[in-house]
């Protein structure tokens, strides 16, 4: 084992979960509970800050809400 490989498989780990809320998310707009879809990408973005999608999906949530002032935090 390298030195590397737990960090490495952490961040994989961290992507994973982070793709899951987003894909979770999606689902919720689609069917129109913002607020829940809201969590999801918030929990993707808290799980791998550096993984943009998510923000850009709630970004779009809080357009769609016209919450102008979270939206331009996005």
């Amino acid at each position: 084992m390298y030195p590397n490989d737990s960090a490495v498989s952490k961040a994989g780990n961290a992507l994973i979960k982070a793709k899951t809320d987003l894909d979770q998310g999606n689902k919720l707009k689609e069917q129109g509970l913002l607020e829940k879809s809201i969590a999801h990408y918030q929990k993707a973005i808290a799980t791998k800050p550096d993984y943009i999608q998510p923000l850009h999906s709630l970004g779009g949530v809080y357009e769609t809400q016209a919450n102008w002032s979270e939206a331009a935090k996005c």
